[in-house]
């Protein structure tokens, strides 16, 4: 825990010193973009999309790649848009109804029988040793994650640690039919992003889906923190490395 601590510090110093820096707006557009490619590519490859960074690029600039599904490059240019939707609503309170428009536009034109509703059907987690709960369960529990999101003790949290809690609570859920990590992972940039800190890629996907299986069985979600916070400082440090002091 005090590693933790330490580097939860460690970020909070750097947000405060990139206050002092700044990128010229021209690199600074080039810069986020290139940032939006990384958060899109790495949140999509993680559920088996087999599209490489160019690839990826190539989609969002509106060019056609061959030999590859359609649903891949639907679940590009839906995440593209889903963090369009999440930029304009940081402001926007967490809710039920939030949580279903960004699984909504997560899974357009992939599944939109299924997108933004809760699911009626049972699932497994491949890999998981734990069940997420029934559909009748299932209601009852996104209601209390909003509750709890908006409680004290959860706004006692370290806003990092609040996004990994959100996170690991909301795919312990799993409350639609697909498109249950990449939601996740959007309410874990939104609340970053809420409180000043970059949107951050998951690289490490191995140590990522072993953090994800601790918290299913133990309900402890430090290894995410800990994932979460190397993310935010690898971020930081690009930042600064392409800004200019004020």
């Amino acid at each position: 825990m005090s590693d933790i601590k330490a580097l939860l510090e460690q970020i909070d110093a750097n947000r405060a010193e990139l206050a002092n820096y700044e990128m010229p707006s021209a690199a600074r557009e080039r810069f986020d973009a290139d940032r939006r490619l990384s958060v899109i590519h790495s949140t999509t490859v993680i559920e088996g999309n087999t599209l490489t960074l160019q690839e990826a690029r190539q989609v969002l600039e509106g060019y056609s790649v061959a030999d590859k599904q359609l649903r891949e490059l639907w679940e590009v240019t839906n995440m593209n848009k889903a963090i369009d939707f999440m930029e304009a609503n940081l402001r926007t309170p967490l809710t039920e109804e939030f949580i279903k428009q960004l699984n909504a536009i997560v899974m357009q034109n992939i599944n939109d029988t299924a997108a933004g509703s809760y699911r009626f059907v049972n699932v497994r987690i491949v890999g998981a040793s734990f069940s997420p709960p029934s559909p009748q369960e299932l209601r009852v529990q996104m209601g209390n994650l909003v509750a709890q999101y908006n409680s004290e003790l959860y706004l006692a949290l370290h806003p990092v640690e609040r996004a990994a809690k959100l996170h690991t609570d909301f795919v312990r859920i799993h409350p639609f039919e697909d498109g249950n990590g990449r939601t996740a992972r959007l309410l874990m940039n939104s609340e970053l992003r809420k409180h000043g800190y970059p949107m951050i890629s998951i690289n490490a996907r191995i140590e990522y889906l072993k953090a994800l299986e601790t918290y299913g069985m133990s309900e402890t979600h430090e290894p995410l923190v800990m994932i979460i916070t190397q993310e935010v400082l690898n971020e930081q440090k690009l930042i600064k490395e392409h800004s200019l002091k004020k």
